[in-house]
């Protein structure tokens, strides 16, 4: 059922969001669990869902509201970058209709990135994006200890992947939309993500050291 875009609001989302990141952290403290890590995955999975019918309602509400997009996603891209950041954290076992779920959030994330692209946000989403990765994975690794060694893995990728996200960047000068002032915050970003990405895994590595 198609939502009307008055009743689509910034604050729904963002409680959508938070629940998100709530049930994520219930997934994580409940590893291993036979009873408790499936109803936290199930919990997640609802959250999930609302986020994704939220997105689409945004997306079908585009022909009515032209502003309705850019105004709840767009400025700093934060609230679809934290969306996108707590699908790629989450580890959940998947079958059939979970794996279908999740499947369906990431498009609708997707198709919602590809509008923020076209309006000319490309460069505000991919700090956010980075932003929002590298928050998560502090997070993991403070909150949840048998994440750690998951969490080194992806700085060790992170720190491989820099230069071609250098790159990618230093091609966007060319590009008449962005200054030389935004080229070079940008890189100064990801150079920052990359190094306290691998210092969060350095200082984990370390944690599990000196608790052996």
């Amino acid at each position: 059922m198609t939502r009307q875009p008055n009743k689509l609001h910034e604050k729904e989302i963002d409680d959508i969001v938070a629940k998100m990141e709530c049930a994520y952290s219930q997934v994580e403290e409940a590893r291993g669990s036979p009873v408790q890590q499936p109803r936290a995955e199930i919990e997640f999975l609802a959250q999930a869902e609302a986020a994704r019918n939220f997105m689409m309602s945004v997306l079908q509400s585009e022909k009515q509201d032209r502003q309705l997009l850019p105004r709840i996603f767009g400025g700093d891209c934060i609230r679809i970058s934290r969306v996108r950041a707590v699908l790629e954290a989450v580890h959940v076992q998947c079958n059939g209709d979970r794996e279908s779920q999740l499947r369906a959030c990431f498009s609708a994330c997707e198709s919602v990135e590809q509008v923020l692209n076209d309006l000319g946000l490309g460069f505000a989403l991919s700090l956010a994006q980075a932003r929002e990765k590298e928050r998560m994975s502090k997070r993991a690794c403070k909150k949840f200890p048998q994440s750690k060694k998951s969490i080194m893995q992806i700085a060790e990728e992170e720190k491989e992947r820099a230069p071609d996200m250098l790159k990618e960047k230093e091609k966007e000068r060319e590009s008449p939309t962005h200054t030389n002032s935004q080229q070079k915050a940008a890189a100064a970003a990801l150079r920052d993500v990359v190094q306290q990405t691998a210092a969060a895994a350095a200082a984990a590595g370390n944690s599990n050291s000196n608790s052996n």
